[in-house]
């Protein structure tokens, strides 16, 4: 009770998150595990047949056992499950109504860090899905069996500004904050909500004071709120005007010119915010660097791929020859950025250590006198 007066859009949110556990968990155990490539070297199979075959019969049993429920009393199968549906949506809406600025700030233990000079910058996009959607997306193991790797990766980088993409799971948000409180000062979470469909994924994380906002990009469609978060560095508590913006973003996904022509209209949404202060734009652009527009700055020119589909082919069973350079690290106005540095995080392309299918781009900016 005593976290629903202090934190009423984040209890909210995490407990709506958490009603739906038991229906994303039998989609992924039914849809994606049962049906997983028979390799006992890949994914998360378990280390020996016999062993692998019993967590498959048992998802079996399972699956007969709820169509037994649904056969003998489907009314009130049916039933309990819209009723479920319409609490959750209820408690999801309440929550993000609740919000401020389109996000949830969680505080950590750390007192806001000066930022006088310097400001080391993090982004990656995490695969952080959820109802199996990480097998069928990214062909990774579970975000649980990969977070504390994920967040050993972050502690060592010691970034002032962590911006993480697919961060869809409320459970994955707050393990990560839990781990991190210590060493950050502000948590952004929730951002960019959607009613109906999924919010952005983006998770934001900071040092030193800040004013925080989200954007919804304006040609969304109603799946996916994607749009990007503006985050207003001051040198210290004390000031009250930042001195540079971080956005971070995970742009729209579609392939071909209309997919080339929806981002191009979202990165001239993010140019407006770009053009009031010193600037710097990260994350998951879903577009390779060459396409880039020409008022921003790649900081990564590296010829290591930062986004590869050769996992999702390994989960296919078919070739996936994608290898790209979508996540970058760009400056906009006054702004320099030194060698961005690339993280290496497939780990040999192996299915079961993989932390990622999208590679972190960590590096230091400074305004120009």
């Amino acid at each position: 009770m005593n976290s629903l007066c202090v934190e009423p859009d984040r209890t909210l949110l995490n407990f709506s998150s958490g009603l739906t556990k038991p229906f994303t968990r039998a989609f992924e155990l039914v849809r994606f595990r049962l049906f997983s490539p028979l390799d006992l070297n890949q994914f998360d199979n378990n280390p020996n047949c016999i062993s692998e075959l019993s967590h498959r019969t048992l998802i079996v049993l399972g699956t007969l056992l709820a169509a037994y429920t649904l056969m003998i009393a489907p009314v009130y199968t049916f039933s309990a499950v819209v009723i479920s549906g319409v609490v959750i949506k209820a408690i999801r809406s309440l929550g993000f109504y609740l919000q401020k600025d389109g996000s949830t700030h969680v505080s950590g233990n750390l007192p806001e860090q000066s930022l006088p000079g310097e400001v080391k910058v993090m982004t990656w996009n995490v695969c952080g899905l959820s109802g199996g959607m990480h097998y069928q997306l990214g062909g990774l193991i579970p975000w649980r069996k990969r977070v504390d790797r994920i967040i050993e990766k972050i502690q060592e980088q010691d970034a002032d500004v962590v911006v993480l993409e697919e961060v869809f799971d409320a459970d994955l948000a707050e393990i990560i904050i839990a781990r991190l409180k210590n060493q950050y000062a502000h948590f952004y979470i929730h951002l960019n909500p959607n009613l109906l469909g999924l919010p952005s994924g983006g998770m934001a994380f900071t040092k030193g004071a800040c004013n925080v906002k989200t954007h919804d990009f304006h040609n969304n469609d109603w799946m996916i709120t994607r749009g990007f978060v503006s985050l207003d560095l001051k040198r210290s508590a004390q000031e009250a005007d930042p001195f540079i913006r971080i956005i971070g973003t995970h742009m729209y996904q579609g392939y071909g010119a209309k997919g080339h022509a929806k981002r191009q209209e979202q990165f001239e949404q993010i140019r407006t915010q770009a053009s009031e202060m010193p600037t710097v734009v990260m994350g998951d652009f879903n577009m390779e660097r060459d396409q880039m527009p020409a008022w921003l700055n790649n900081s990564y020119t590296g010829s290591d791929i930062t986004c590869t589909n050769v996992f999702t082919g390994k989960w296919t069973g078919k070739k996936q020859p994608n290898e790209e350079i979508i996540d970058n690290i760009a400056t906009a106005g006054n702004v320099d950025a030194s060698k961005c540095q690339l993280i290496d995080v497939f780990e040999g392309y192996r299915t079961k250590e993989a932390l990622s299918d999208h590679q972190p781009l960590v590096t230091t900016v400074r305004v120009r006198a």
